[in-house]
């Protein structure tokens, strides 16, 4: 609309206003709007510069679309522009939620290549994004190659490691990398504790559940509901009615309702055991 009433008045748009166009739109997150103004920008022969670019590549990442993100920094760096460490890291930060870690990884290393420092931030997304895949082995193997290369670390970099084990179930791995945290000086958050029960909840492992739990709450963190159900499915899931029946009633003292997650997990564990009967009896 702008862009017609200037040309209805024959004045000629310039640099600056494409570019103001394109910040506006992508600082409002409105990736779709800043993506058109960029295109009719070099459509008409404009030369964005280097912060019109990386605007527009952050409203894609928080759009959540990195196949963008990267497509838009390709066609930033085929201009002759150069990319900051501001601009790398959207594309890692997009690539890591969009479940593409080796995307984002290899990004990290292209940064590394124009003589940038990757930043704590850059690596957790990394980590994270092979969390989410499940894959842990393949963030801590990143975590120790960029550890050594010199980037640097950060709770949250140690606790996506974590997160990664702890997503796979595998509660040996997420203690080692609790221990790994706390060796680098780092004391493991409320999220992180959760984890560590998560964890234990699912690979069986009820006294550890409790463990954890019983030492978040000895430091004044709280476990929230999540955490009450994940024990209760912890002794559930090894066919302990009697420990799943009491850590409902800590819940209960603690303030808290069984709600339908404490009433799902207990029943799928028994079904599955074939003993839905001793499932009510946990509630009653």
């Amino acid at each position: 609309m702008w862009l017609s009433k200037m040309r209805e008045a024959r004045l000629q748009p310039n640099k600056a206003t494409y570019m103001a166009l394109v910040n506006v739109y992508a600082h409002a997150g409105d990736a779709a709007g800043a993506e058109a103004w960029m295109a009719t920008m070099l459509r008409d022969g404009v030369r964005p510069d280097e912060g019109s670019f990386t605007a527009l590549i952050a409203a894609s990442a928080q759009a959540a679309d990195s196949a963008a993100a990267e497509s838009w920094l390709e066609k930033m760096i085929a201009q002759g522009l150069t990319p900051t460490q501001a601009t790398f890291g959207a594309v890692i930060s997009a690539c890591g939620k969009a479940g593409r870690p080796s995307e984002a990884e290899g990004w990290m290393l292209k940064m590394v290549s124009a003589r940038l420092e990757p930043t704590a931030k850059n690596l957790t997304s990394v980590i994270s994004g092979y969390a989410q895949r499940k894959r842990p082995k393949a963030a801590e193997a990143t975590f120790l190659r960029m550890q050594s290369r010199g980037v640097e670390t950060s709770v949250h970099s140690f606790g996506a490691v974590l997160g990664a084990f702890a997503k796979a179930a595998d509660a040996d791995g997420a203690e080692e990398w609790l221990k790994k945290m706390r060796s680098a000086g780092h004391d493991p958050n409320e999220v992180m504790y959760r984890m560590m029960i998560s964890a234990n909840t699912s690979a069986g492992r009820p006294h550890r559940a409790e463990h954890w739990f019983d030492e978040m709450v000895l430091l004044g963190l709280s476990p929230l509901q999540s955490g009450y159900n994940s024990v209760v499915q912890a002794w559930a899931s090894v066919g302990n009615e009697s420990r799943a029946r009491s850590w409902i009633r800590s819940m209960q003292e603690a303030g808290y309702t069984p709600d339908e997650v404490t009433f799902g997990v207990v029943m799928e564990t028994f079904v599955k055991r074939g003993d839905a009967a001793e499932a009510l009896k946990i509630f009653q």
